[in-house]
């Protein structure tokens, strides 16, 4: 059986699959046999007529001399009309679950259609249906309620109404509306109705907890009468359920209560936590288990819960019809668990709130930190200590790279300004050489002259500038910058030295032969090798000690 239809209060319709029937009591007659009766509507124009949707189309049922007959079938549509609905421009809208909705426009005496037409844009939706509400023609689907605007003439979703659907427990788009002007919806976990305030046109959504487990109806099928006042009949597969609006209170207060805490780690079994104690578990791997309800509620009023841990994520979690959490292997730390009831669309008055706290593990105890810090500490000293070592090292190889640098520049120079110095010397000496040579050479030639008187003076002259000593210290004076502290030692070491002797010593300190000392005193060879002899005994000096070597070694 599909449907009901109570025409004029007098009579009662019934649509079958096998056809349409009228029941007199306990008895059913047969209007027709055409297959599937879907459901019936009354034609605006006409006290005798009813429309009937069926499997392939829509007919026209006629009452004439108290008798129920099939009076014909509209032509130009045969689609299944199981929901359909009459506008008051008597145009006839028929929903098919898998084509979308139809506008017919039918000719006056409901024979054919004239025009048929398909909303594009509406969306076709799964287990949607086609109802009426007041003047509306309300299109109803998992997304929600859409109401035909007759200005644009198109379906748009009405907010307000769509609060009827919830697509998270969707079963079934059908609506019913009772004579008392409520709005019905079914969905797996409850059944909602919705009042209009006629004043303020604002909507109202009550939901009533009756599972579609309870109802056990197949979707698309749902039914539900007015009795009487408060008083409601609901069709189930197994009766019927009545339904006392007055005796459920829709805004009744309740509390979410903490039932037990347990901690389980891979040693033992799951240990119950006492709730009246300070909540501090060991660190280490564990699940902690946390149990949580409503304690008093209608069986049938589903009861959601949705919890967060802060301090390990601050998003609530979804909806659940489950009073349980299970956290596993959290890190160590502060944290608080937090739990809130949903009954229907009401929130619990209290959010449970549990706070507990994990251990460090021995490894970041107070008293390894500590330790990690001296040897941190530790490490950072003799890092520094290392560096310092190689940073000094460093910096003392390029002072000493530096200094020698300097010492290797100062050396040059030395040697250069020694070399200059002995250049200077040697030209001296080389002077004096030159200078005495060639005065001894006019000094001879002028002995070899016979006019003896006419020469004797300017032998003098010569004789005199042999002796000359300003080229001595000249001479000296070059030698003393070569050879600085030479004399001043020989003094030291030998204070009975003459003049003469000092000279001796420095030509050979010079390194010079007797040959090339003799023209430098204006003396012979022999001479100079007779003051050698002597000042080897006036320095004292052994008979197998080299005069020469000493004087070079000091």
């Amino acid at each position: 059986m599909y449907d009901l239809c109570v025409y004029n209060n007098e009579d009662l319709i019934c649509g079958h699959h096998l056809g349409t029937f009228l029941i007199k009591e306990d008895k059913a007659f047969q209007i027709n046999n055409i297959l599937g009766a879907w459901t019936f509507r009354k034609l605006p124009k006409s006290n005798e007529l009813l429309l009937q949707g069926n499997y392939s189309g829509l007919y026209v049922l006629e009452k004439k001399n108290g008798n129920w007959k099939l009076r014909n079938k509209i032509e130009g549509f045969s689609s299944s009309a199981r929901y359909f609905e009459i506008d008051n421009d008597n145009n006839v809208w028929v929903s098919h679950e898998y084509k979308g909705v139809f506008k017919l426009h039918l000719n006056e005496d409901y024979t054919k259609v004239i025009s048929v037409s398909l909303d594009p844009d509406l969306p076709i939706g799964e287990n949607s249906s086609l109802s009426k509400y007041k003047t509306n023609i309300l299109y109803t689907f998992k997304e929600g309620v859409f109401k035909y605007d007759t200005i644009q003439r198109k379906f748009e979703r009405d907010s307000s109404l769509s609060k009827l659907i919830d697509k998270n427990d969707y079963l079934s788009g059908k609506l019913v509306v009772d004579d008392e002007q409520r709005i019905w919806s079914f969905s797996k976990d409850k059944i909602n109705y919705a009042t209009v305030n006629n004043i303020t046109n604002s909507i109202k959504i009550n939901q009533i907890q009756i599972p579609v487990y309870l109802r056990g109806v197949i979707s698309g099928y749902e039914n539900i009468t007015h009795l009487d006042k408060n008083i409601y009949l609901l069709g189930t597969a197994n009766g019927y359920l009545t339904i006392d609006l007055s005796k459920i209170n829709f805004d009744k207060d309740f509390d979410i209560k903490l039932n037990a805490v347990s901690l389980k780690n891979l040693k033992a079994d799951a240990v119950n936590f006492n709730l009246n104690e300070t909540a501090i578990f060991d660190n280490g791997p564990n699940t902690i288990t946390i149990d949580f309800s409503v304690p008093h509620y209608d069986k049938y009023q589903g009861i959601k819960y949705q919890y967060k841990l802060e301090g390990h994520s601050n998003e609530w979690t979804d909806w659940t019809d489950k009073g349980e959490a299970r956290f596993e292997n959290l890190s160590f730390g502060e944290y608080t668990f937090k739990a809130r009831a949903k009954m229907e669309n009401k929130i619990s008055n209290n959010v449970l709130t549990f706070k507990f706290k994990i251990k460090r593990p021995w490894y970041l105890s107070n008293p390894m930190l500590l330790a990690y810090f001296i040897l941190i500490m530790l490490i950072f000293y003799i890092v520094h200590r290392i560096n310092k070592y190689y940073y000094n090292k460093e910096l003392k190889n390029k002072q000493l790279e530096s200094e020698k640098l300097i010492m290797h520049i100062k050396n040059e120079q030395l040697n250069q300004d020694i070399e200059n110095k002995n250049r200077e010397l040697t030209l001296s000496k080389m002077s004096i050489i030159k200078k005495n040579e060639l005065l001894n050479n006019i000094k001879k030639e002028l002995k070899n002259e016979d006019e003896e008187k006419n020469v004797g003076s300017v032998i003098k002259l010569i004789d005199k500038n042999l002796n000359n000593t300003k080229d001595w210290e000249v001479f000296v004076k070059a030698f003393n910058n070569t050879d600085k502290g030479f004399l001043d030692k020989m003094k030291t070491l030998h204070p009975d030295l003459t003049p003469n002797d000092l000279r001796i010593c420095v030509y050979l300190r010079m390194n010079l032969t007797s040959k090339e000392i003799a023209p430098l005193l204006n003396i012979s060879v022999k001479s100079v090798e007779t003051k050698r002899y002597r000042l080897r005994k006036r320095m004292n000096l052994p008979h197998e000690e080299s005069l020469v070597n000493y004087i070079l070694s000091l």
